[in-house]
């Protein structure tokens, strides 16, 4: 029954994923001229879209719901170590990261967002904050997916986020 359960899960996921890239997320080809405020914008809007029709969750833009991407991660996890599938699982990731970095900008009025990293390299969506530090909410959601628990996303945006802010805050 369980495997029954999963198989629906992994199904339901899949389609939502395939249904939104043929429809409303534009194409890579189309993003090309899009700055990646624009982009990762639109993917954290997919995020909320996602949580509600796959999960039943709603997320509110606040610093709490980034406990509810946890918990979606945390399933995404699950299903990804009984199937051993990652087809979609980074596009996945970069939904929730991207909802991460929109977290910030909208409750903290900080942060931008940029398509690649002059270290880590292309594609990586680094999120910068007030003081120039850099963070990765994609990679936080790709590493949460695939390795479990242990890289938990809401203490690393406590930490990275919300004490960092206070942090600049209380030198201005």
């Amino acid at each position: 029954m369980k495997f029954i359960i999963i198989i629906i899960a992994v199904a339901a996921i899949s389609a939502f994923v395939f249904f939104r890239s043929k429809s409303s997320v534009a194409k890579p080809e189309e993003q090309k001229d899009k700055s990646p405020e624009v982009i990762m914008g639109e993917m954290a809007e997919e995020a909320v879209s996602l949580a509600t029709d796959c999960y039943q969750i709603k997320l509110d833009y606040s610093d709490d719901s980034i406990a509810d991407i946890e918990n979606i991660l945390s399933q995404l996890h699950d299903e990804y170590t009984k199937t051993g599938n990652e087809e979609g699982l980074y596009g996945l990731a970069i939904m929730c990261g991207a909802y991460i970095g929109e977290v910030a900008q909208r409750n903290h009025q900080v942060g931008r967002w940029e398509k690649d990293h002059p270290t880590i390299g292309e594609m990586t969506f680094p999120f910068y904050l007030e003081d120039d530090s850099c963070i990765f909410p994609v990679g936080w959601c790709q590493k949460r997916i695939l390795d479990g628990a242990d890289d938990n996303v809401v203490p690393k945006y406590r930490i990275c986020v919300i004490e960092q802010m206070k942090e600049i805050s209380n030198h201005h």
